[in-house]
């Protein structure tokens, strides 16, 4: 589990194109082996910076670089994905990412799928 807030500032907009940047901190948690007992869960912390574009009204792709740290386990994390806005309200979007971590040479990849809201 993830939780978090974050910021993003504009850096380019026009009519067909606009990139923003953007940095979010997130509360984790993670539960190594549900079946073992509450021994197997850890909770830390997140970071995470990067670059998202917008290339059309209803699509934009994203691209971040973060650090997470689970407690007893820790380590970089790369992620790109895409965001497709849904026409008749564009502050709901279905999204697809591909997250690669790095704890202390033991990677794991993830393929997430979502929605966001958007508040404005």
């Amino acid at each position: 589990m993830s939780l978090g807030g974050g910021l993003h500032q504009e850096l380019n907009v026009n009519t067909n194109f606009r990139l923003d940047a953007f940095g979010n901190v997130t509360y984790e948690y993670i539960n190594l082996d549900p079946d073992n007992g509450p021994n197997t869960d850890d909770s830390g912390f997140g970071l995470r910076g990067g670059l998202r574009a917008k290339f059309e009204r209803n699509l934009e792709a994203n691209a971040s670089l973060g650090y997470v740290d689970y407690g007893s386990i820790d380590g970089p994390v790369a992620e790109i994905g895409g965001l497709y806005s849904l026409p008749r309200n564009e502050n709901l979007a279905l999204s697809l990412s591909f997250k690669h971590y790095d704890f202390d040479g033991a990677e794991l990849d993830q393929l997430l799928a979502g929605v966001r809201l958007y508040i404005d």
